[in-house]
């Protein structure tokens, strides 16, 4: 089942806002803005000792709702990931070809001195996927698979969850959910794909999302 540009972005609106008025420990997520075109960007610090461990759904969220435009995003990002630590780095895009939102994601280690380094795929798996889901990663299952591409927007080399099989998945998923406004598809979709990666939807803000929808 795929998403219109117009419901992502009433998707993203709502999942902005439910985010940063939860409860959370360092999380920021905002929506910005490239050519006229809005997407969602998440930071989440990596803790090495939660390394394949799913992450518990009571954490996360920062109170932080912003809307940047293209030529301050870069600088709000370098600043606001200048810390020690791992950080991964995910943005969620709307595919004009899939009609599907994409997710994206980068990892970020200021502590190997190299903070704008591309990370191999073992890294990548090291620090973001859980045990549970790297054979089907691996094996191109219903989640799609983790590979390298340009990503979409700052045309820097990324990682990114292929969106070949997401209508079809998604399709599956909303038979049994049956109708669903886009943020609840968006919210669907981000519990499909996100765990996959480590990123996951607090509770809280998906009890935000379901009281607005």
């Amino acid at each position: 089942m795929s998403i219109s540009y117009q419901d992502f972005e009433e998707a993203c609106e709502v999942l902005c806002k439910a985010w940063n008025n939860a409860s959370g420990n360092g999380e920021e997520v905002m929506i910005l803005q490239s050519c006229g075109l809005k997407h969602i960007h998440i930071a989440k610090p990596v803790d090495k000792k939660e390394d394949h461990r799913e992450a518990n759904e009571d954490e996360y969220g920062e109170d932080l709702e912003r809307v940047v435009n293209e030529e301050d995003a870069e600088a709000l990002i370098r600043t606001s990931h200048d810390k020690q630590g791992p950080t991964a780095l995910y943005d969620i895009v709307h595919s004009p070809s899939y009609q599907v939102a994409v997710l994206y994601v980068q990892l970020r280690d200021h502590t190997k001195g190299i903070p704008n380094g591309m990370p191999s795929p073992d890294e990548m798996y090291d620090a973001l996927v859980p045990a549970a889901y790297r054979a089907q990663l691996e094996a191109v299952g219903v989640m799609g698979a983790l590979s390298m591409t340009e990503h979409p927007i700052s045309g820097m080399p990324t990682y990114f969850i292929h969106p070949c099989r997401t209508a079809e998945a998604m399709n599956d998923l909303m038979k049994c959910k049956g109708a669903a406004k886009p943020a609840e598809y968006i919210l669907l979709w981000l519990g499909l794909v996100g765990p996959s990666v480590g990123l996951t939807v607090p509770v809280d803000v998906a009890k935000l999302i379901r009281q607005e929808s």
